[in-house]
């Protein structure tokens, strides 16, 4: 994989190290941009080591499924660094509303659907709609649930976009601006992800078919193919996270853009 050695991959996370973990002045709450940006740079770095520590051919399906993953972080991020001062408060609002929306449909799958099931019914007392086993009847305490009534409340607020169109909004902002966005934007990048490596997130046939070698009535199973000539999703996740460290330093100031672009520079190797 010429485009991702570990010179260059070592290189992306020591300069990540040098300023995280960091200690920022905050209330505490997840609407801080001071707090959650760091957050998912560092979250993106955990994943991006994670997929490059396995060699392929073997570590390639947990690569696959991490790039994935990694590129949620990125396009999040991206998405919301485009923002003014004005719009960004908004967005993190539409991002942390998400999350209560989201445990509010744990709750209630949790409650009426697999409590009202069979076998599970013997978990929940009828009488009370209590749990009478290990599995609770509510996600949210009274605390997060006053805050979830009032996000919902809050008409102002609207709902977090998906992946897709977040990262059409991202693209609009930061390929005019960043060359290396624009020659691998971030619609491109959930295109290459969403529809290559997203199969072996979730059990299916591609995901058999990849660790499936020889031809019938031979056949190998477990043992997952080659790279051959692609370097999909080395590559890609590789300059995904580029891409987020570029966003980083234009916004938050850090790591500085030369020392980012430097660890990629094929001249630099």
């Amino acid at each position: 994989m010429a485009v991702v050695g570990l010179q260059r991959v070592d290189a992306l996370l020591n300069i990540v190290r040098a300023y995280l973990p960091r200690q920022v002045e905050s209330t505490g709450d997840f609407e801080d941009w001071q707090v959650v940006a760091p957050a998912l740079i560092a979250i993106a770095a955990d994943l991006f080591e994670g997929m490059m520590g396995g060699v392929p051919p073997r570590g390639r399906l947990r690569a696959e499924v991490l790039a994935r993953s990694l590129a949620e972080y990125v396009i999040s991020f991206a998405w919301l660094a485009a923002a003014d001062e004005d719009q960004l408060r908004l967005r993190l609002r539409q991002f942390l509303k998400d999350e209560y929306l989201e445990r509010e449909k744990g709750e209630n799958k949790l409650r009426d659907q697999i409590g009202g099931r069979a076998p599970y019914r013997y978990l929940f007392d009828p009488a009370t709609s209590r749990p009478g086993g290990p599995l609770p009847s509510a996600l949210l305490d009274d605390q997060n649930r006053e805050r979830l009534r009032q996000l919902k409340a809050d008409s102002r607020i609207p709902n977090l976009p998906n992946t897709f169109d977040m990262a059409f909004a991202a693209d609009a902002r930061w390929m005019p601006e960043i060359d290396l966005v624009a020659h691998n934007p971030f619609a491109l990048t959930y295109f290459t992800v969403f529809t290559g490596p997203s199969f072996m997130t979730h059990p299916s046939v591609t995901a058999v078919a990849a660790v499936t070698l020889g031809a019938p009535p031979n056949l190998v199973v477990g043992a997952p193919h080659s790279l051959g000539s692609s370097e999909t999703p080395y590559g890609q996740a590789l300059l995904s996270f580029l891409n987020m460290l570029l966003i980083a330093s234009r916004t938050l100031g850090w790591p500085a853009e030369e020392d980012v672009r430097a660890a990629v520079d094929p001249s630099a190797a």
